[in-house]
């Protein structure tokens, strides 16, 4: 009498075995290759599961180090968990990325251009004000220079502050 390889068969066909008991498999004396090849699927697809999980707790561990090193560096703990969540980056975050893109003096609608040429996909998404508010802000942290004054539809012309 042949031995048959001991373990669970679901109704879909599918096997399941433990570890145990793919360890005796010198004592199988009877294994066909659909068999073989379901075991393998199996251990192929639980491998695959297992280094996904790990990944994402890899990327997880990762985001919640770069967002204490961001706290730690004096950012602001909103602005990093608006990173660690996936939304909309930070407008001055916007502003700042693109700075170095824009000539020696520039005005606000200079600004909001380049953001909107670096990142499309901000486009009609932030209001004046905001864009306006966020400039005063570096302009009051020095980051902004104000070159000349505009009024009307002719606006402030700034310049990045010397560091």
């Amino acid at each position: 009498m042949k031995k048959r390889l001991s373990g669970k068969r679901s109704n879909a066909g599918e096997i399941s075995l433990d570890t145990a008991t793919l360890h005796r498999y010198d004592k199988v004396e009877m294994m066909d290759e659909r068999e073989y090849q379901a075991l393998k699927e199996h251990i192929e697809a639980e491998y695959r599961e297992a280094v996904a999980t790990l990944e994402d707790d890899y990327k997880k561990k990762l985001e919640a180090l770069e967002l204490t090193w961001s706290v730690a560096q004096g950012r602001s703990r909103k602005r990093g968990l608006a990173e660690l969540n996936g939304s909309k980056p930070a407008i001055g975050d916007l502003i700042r990325s693109v700075l170095p893109s824009l000539g020696p003096e520039f005005t606000k609608y200079d600004i909001e251009r380049a953001v909107e040429k670096k990142f499309p996909e901000t486009k009609g998404t932030f209001r004046g004000s905001s864009l306006a508010g966020t400039v005063s802000r570096m302009v009051k942290r020095k980051q902004l220079e104000v070159v000349r004054r505009g009024s009307g539809p002719e606006g402030f012309t700034y310049r990045r502050a010397a560091e």
